[in-house]
């Protein structure tokens, strides 16, 4: 089956014939759903537009049913990822100008911890997003703060942080997702710019 998002809610769609198996509504729709769930273990995590939270679903009889819903974490365009247990993402986004990374505990949906980080040319992070590897969060904000950290629940971890433009004046828009390949990440802009940090070593 396929994930599928429109103003309506989440749907479930068999790719071989297109049909419709379940829909999870949107109570109310509130804005874009940009983020992509995460799907583990017969359950779907939803994080939502700012201020409508998130849900987990569980989808083991073929229909969704939640498991729990709070408002701990809400994101504009910033998809968040599962590590050992534990969601992590950002909370905000553009739309709100301000946003923090947070951690999740993904049975129970309790706020672990939550993090502003260290912003290099704002005052304050505005959005930010992030992949996971190696038991790592790599975190992209916004305006191209390049932040490498321990994924665990117990805080927010930095093991090192650098500008991906080296203070060049040029667009501090980062909001698609960096790209780990090969000892290398890649950081795109709004405009297209494309950076490519070598962490190999």
């Amino acid at each position: 089956y396929s994930l599928i998002s429109n103003y309506e809610g989440l749907h479930s769609v068999e790719v071989a014939t297109g049909r419709r198996l379940w829909t999870y509504p949107w109570d109310p729709y509130r804005g874009s759903h940009a983020t992509e769930p995460i799907v583990f273990d017969s359950k779907v995590f939803i994080a939502r537009y700012y201020r409508a939270g998130s849900v987990l679903l569980d989808i083991g009889d073929g229909t969704p049913k939640v498991l729990w819903k709070n408002e701990n974490l809400s994101s504009d365009t910033s998809s968040p990822v599962l590590v050992d247990g534990y969601i992590y993402g950002c909370e905000g986004g553009p739309e709100v100008g301000y946003g923090t990374l947070r951690c999740l505990d993904a049975e129970t949906g309790e706020l672990m911890w939550e993090d502003g980080l260290r912003s290099g040319s704002y005052p304050r992070m505005e959005t930010a997003s992030l992949i996971s590897a190696a038991g790592k969060l790599i975190v992209l904000e916004n305006d191209g703060t390049l932040h490498i950290a321990k994924a665990t629940p117990s805080s927010y971890q930095e093991i090192s942080s650098c500008d991906v433009l080296e203070g060049e004046r040029t667009v501090r828009r980062f909001w698609t997702h960096p790209v780990l390949y090969r000892g290398k990440i890649y950081c795109r802009n709004y405009v297209g710019d494309l950076i490519c940090i070598d962490v190999s070593n």
